[in-house]
């Protein structure tokens, strides 16, 4: 498991790493060659963060800590137990492990206007929650009541508290 916050800073550094190569190079006449590269690195970006599954593990101190994840791994819980945590093959997959004493509430939140329902989901003491309908955008802490949307008329989002 790689922390999120390191994933996105080398999803950032594989963009700007080569182009700053090529910039600099003795190559740097030859357009062709940097639209390509530049259009392989993005798409390559986007294939690794759509493809990476979010995983969030909370804590009895009502800490979220967030995981990207590849490929299938073993966590160990609190309480000794073991979890199997699957990758799920898809877009923007999310977990949560509850690795507290407590129960875990997971609610989506709408901005916009869609006909698509809220929904609310709870979550077990030492359990695992898979294939979430949205990835967590807020982990204990009041969501806004509203966003900026671009391009789109509606957006959902993931929130987990207790």
């Amino acid at each position: 498991m790689l922390p999120i916050n390191l994933f996105y800073g080398l999803l950032i550094l594989l963009i700007l790493l080569p182009l700053i190569i090529f910039r600099f190079s003795r190559y740097k006449n030859s357009l062709k060659i940097n639209r390509y590269l530049a259009l392989g690195l993005v798409t390559l970006a986007a294939l690794l963060w759509g493809a990476v599954n979010q995983l969030v593990v909370v804590t009895n101190d009502n800490q979220a800590r967030e995981y990207a994840l590849f490929f299938p791994q073993q966590y160990q819980l609190a309480n000794q137990q073991q979890l199997a945590v699957p990758y799920q093959f898809g877009w923007r997959k999310a977990t949560v492990i509850n690795d507290s004493r407590q129960p875990l509430i997971y609610e989506t939140v709408k901005y916009g206007s869609s006909e698509i329902e809220m929904q609310v989901i709870g979550i077990l003491p030492y359990a695992m929650m898979k294939n979430l309908p949205e990835p967590i955008s807020y982990s204990f802490s009041e969501p806004p009541s509203a966003v900026r949307l671009t391009f789109i008329g509606s957006d959902l989002r993931g929130w987990i508290h207790r």
